[in-house]
This record gives C-alpha cells, structure tokens and sequence, in this order.
C-alpha cells in the first residue's frame, strides 16, 4: 500500500481543496490525481469526502470534467464496498433524477447491480459530450462483473446499441468494436 492510511487521508485533505476551485483546469488535476491516491484511503474518507466530490463533478459544467469523473469512478469501483458504492451512486444519480427503487436492504448486492446500471446508462451514455458518452461504456465495461447475463442483455446493450448511430463516427465505431468483440 505504499503510506498509511492516516498518511493517506492527511494528504487527501489537502489535494482535496483542488475539488472546489473555480479553476476548471484545477477540479479537473485533482480529479485525475485521485486515481493513485483513492486506494490508499479510508474507507471513511473515501465515503464522507471523496464520493461526495466525485457526486458533484457528475455534474460539473466542464464536459471533460464529467467524462473523467465517470472515468474515475469506473476505476474505483473495485475499491469501494458495496454500501460505499450504493450510497454514492444513489445520491449522485438516482435521487436526481427521481427514480424510485426499492431498497431491500442497505447493501443489497441486487440494488448496486441496478445503481450502477443506472449511473452509466442514464447519465454518461446520454451525455452531449461525445467523450463523456465513450467513457460511459468504459465505465460499464470496467465494472462488467457486477452485471449478470439477462441485465447486460436486457439493460446494458439496449443502451450501447443506439450509440451505433451516435453522429461522432468515432462514437459509433468503438461502440460497434465493442458488442462484436
């Protein structure tokens, strides 16, 4: 692990400032430095900081500040436990757009399937940034284990499918290379 987790979280007080600035150029440096620095965290930090942070870059009003949030979140999915993830990705995706879900319980496995679903699919995919749409399947693709056969089938490449019209050709290839592959 390299430092401490209290060594860790000490530094993370610090670059975390970078967070709030009005430089998008600075959000954005902080945002990317959080790829090394987010697994050598608590968990404490990582649920009463970091995911907090990341909620409010989803919607950042720098497109590539979105795109590289979903990026990151993608990459650290891994890291966090599944009440962690659930409680970032509701509050950050589900409650604003006000879908109901039923929660069976606070760590309901089913529940993060269907969270992370809809962050990637309802947010990035849709995104009129055609990068913030690419790292959306990046996203989804990093976090593949989470997903079972009948909802990559069902959910997941209904939503994948249509960006094989998406107007950015790029967009449209990479999603073709991707349901082939």
């Amino acid at each position: 692990m390299g430092m401490a987790n209290n060594n860790s979280d000490q530094v993370y007080t610090h670059v975390a400032t970078g967070f709030s600035d009005t430089s998008a150029f600075l959000r954005e440096l902080t945002l990317k430095s959080m790829l090394v620095l987010a697994p050598k965290l608590s968990h404490h930090t990582i649920s009463g900081s970091l995911l907090k942070y990341l909620s409010k870059l989803q919607v950042d009003e720098e497109p590539a500040i979105r795109t590289n949030t979903t990026i990151l979140l993608g990459n650290i999915a891994s890291y966090l436990n599944e009440g962690i993830l659930l409680q970032f990705l509701f509050n950050a995706f589900v409650r604003p757009l006000s879908i109901e879900m039923e929660i069976d319980g606070p760590f309901c496995l089913e529940t993060r399937k269907r969270v992370l679903i809809n962050a990637f699919t309802v947010r990035a995919l849709r995104d009129t940034f055609s990068p913030a749409r690419g790292a959306g399947v990046m996203a989804l693709s990093a976090t593949s284990s989470y997903y079972d056969m009948t909802e990559i089938a069902t959910i997941i490449l209904p939503n994948i499918v249509i960006l094989t019209i998406d107007p950015d050709w790029y967009i449209s290839d990479f999603k073709l290379h991707l349901l082939f592959s």
